[in-house]
């Protein structure tokens, strides 16, 4: 007797990335795609809306993940999906840089992730001085049964837009950027960046 399965999705396969998620793709060999990635495109044609592992760039160290998009395209990358359940609450901080203005990125989530329509942007991601850049998204809204993230490239121009991403860390919202400051004899001062609505307590004693 034949049976006949239907088709599996080999990304389903893979297990989620556990909490907190680090990535600056130094384990990589030069234009390869990070395991678990994957994206979709708005052509099939990979010269004209790509994604992959360069040297040409890099925050620390020596490799960072490198856009290209041109002719008015778009691309999404789809991160592996961090966590047993949903992103909501989640926190991303990552490093951004572009070498031109034709074109821009977002980070955001995907409602399907086999559908590039399903894409919803939650925060773009404008860098324009050719400079590394810190940018912090929160998943506070997101919906709870989503489960994907994923970062859009877009074109604007005829012309070739490059955007360089490294330094991906994730973990669960609350203070970014923990900073001790101005520490006296008898004060000190304490900075950060808040995402959500965390409760933070500060302990202290001699």
């Amino acid at each position: 007797m034949l049976t006949i399965l239907p088709a599996i999705d080999i990304k389903t396969l893979y297990l989620p990335e556990s909490i907190p998620y680090c990535e600056n793709f130094e384990s990589y060999g030069n234009n390869s795609i990070p395991e678990k990635w994957y994206s979709l495109s708005t052509t099939t044609n990979s010269s004209y809306a790509n994604f992959k592992v360069s040297t040409s760039e890099s925050h620390t160290t020596n490799k960072s993940l490198r856009y290209e998009c041109r002719s008015n395209n778009q691309l999404l990358s789809i991160l592996p999906q961090i966590g047993e359940d949903s992103i909501n609450g989640l926190s991303i901080s990552l490093y951004l840089k572009t070498t031109n203005d034709y074109g821009y990125m977002e980070f955001g989530y995907m409602e399907n992730p086999h559908d590039f329509g399903s894409f919803v942007p939650v925060k773009r991601l404008t860098n324009t001085n050719s400079e590394w850049q810190r940018f912090i998204i929160s998943m506070q809204d997101a919906p709870t049964d989503v489960r994907y993230m994923a970062i859009r490239a877009v074109s604007t121009s005829s012309s070739r837009y490059y955007a360089y991403i490294d330094d991906i860390y994730i973990t669960n919202c609350g203070a970014n950027s923990f900073e001790v400051l101005n520490i006296s004899s008898n004060s000190v001062t304490f900075d950060w960046i808040q995402i959500g609505n965390p409760t933070i307590t500060i302990e202290y004693g001699s």
